[in-house]
């Protein structure tokens, strides 16, 4: 497979690109199978998630990289700091048509280089055993349970 470009997404990107990736975002939030395993299962208004994107961008505890194949947007993988944990969760999504193709992992492996000083954990669907293959392989442990979610952290 060919080298996944990242682009950490900011207000000072060109506002056109910033246009292209919230819309890249949201379709790839709203796929049914991305819902099934998100935390709010709903789809997401088109003016909703601009609210939500323009937070993220501007937000300093919030890393949001989106991720190309060539000239393709596959993934966006972001991190949040969670104050009271003091950890980033970690999201990842992978446009349908990438997955099962190393997109998530290579991702993820991707976010990991860059903040290798950050702890991170992760949240995932009791529900999404191929998410907790993919973290597991990538040296996550799992740490506990919260409602439908197990939560793992990296060691």
């Amino acid at each position: 497979m060919k080298k996944l470009k990242n682009i950490l997404v900011t207000q000072k990107l060109d506002s056109d690109i910033l246009n292209e990736i919230a819309r890249f975002i949201w379709k790839l939030r709203n796929e049914e199978s991305a819902r099934l395993v998100s935390r709010n299962a709903s789809v997401i208004s088109i003016e909703d998630h601009f609210i939500w994107f323009n937070k993220k961008i501007n937000d300093t505890a919030c890393y949001l990289y989106v991720f190309q194949l060539g000239n393709n947007m596959v993934s966006m993988v972001r991190l949040d700091l969670i104050k009271e944990k003091r950890v980033y969760e970690i999201s990842v999504i992978v446009k349908s048509d990438f997955r099962g193709k190393g997109i998530s992992s290579q991702s993820i492996k991707n976010i990991l280089t860059i903040h290798s000083e950050l702890p991170i954990h992760a949240e995932i669907k009791k529900n999404n055993n191929v998410s907790q293959r993919l973290f597991e392989n990538l040296g996550f442990i799992k740490i506990g349970q919260k409602d439908e979610f197990l939560e793992y952290k990296l060691r």
